[in-house]
């Protein structure tokens, strides 16, 4: 599936989504488009730094897609990243675990094989950090709340049957 799904996520007049609720600080929702189903559940950050640097939307996304029986990590960094080799222009830490992400423009997505171990990380943690880099050269870091991750999880999970 790749960077295909959440690169394009904005959801067109055909699609039907189904609001799976909000648990704490992740949203979890159902979209069906063209007979295709697939679930998500995204955060906004509750830091990021260096303060007053302009950015785009800021998210991170887990989502859930039947089809590809896949499961599929996404962070929006809401500018052009540095075009550097994977993992080394945006990583995501929580607690030891530490994972590089591939880039593509403002976009990153954990590797497949990785995603079990984040997931996990994900649920068992109380933060992340999603570091970047981008093309001009500034660090950011990004701080992300796991508070009501394993609920938002779970609730993609039953929807999408994954």
């Amino acid at each position: 599936m790749g960077a295909g799904l959440l690169a394009g996520l904005s959801v067109s007049a055909q699609a039907t989504e189904t609001d799976l609720g909000t648990h704490k600080d992740w949203t979890a929702v159902k979209v069906t488009e063209n007979g295709q189903t697939y679930c998500y559940m995204i955060a906004a950050p509750k830091d990021t730094n260096p303060k007053g640097v302009r950015r785009g939307a800021i998210n991170f996304f887990v989502s859930k897609v039947p089809s590809s029986k896949q499961t599929e990590i996404n962070v929006q960094m809401g500018y052009p990243l540095a075009e550097k080799a994977s993992g080394s222009s945006l990583s995501a830490r929580i607690g030891s675990t530490d994972i590089g992400f591939t880039t593509q423009h403002q976009d990153g997505w954990a590797p497949s094989n990785k995603v079990n171990a984040l997931i996990t990380a994900m649920k068992r943690g109380s933060k992340m950090t999603v570091k970047g880099k981008s093309r001009r050269g500034t660090n950011t870091t990004d701080v992300y709340s796991l508070s009501g991750f394993t609920a938002a999880y779970n609730a993609i999970s039953k929807a999408c049957k994954l």
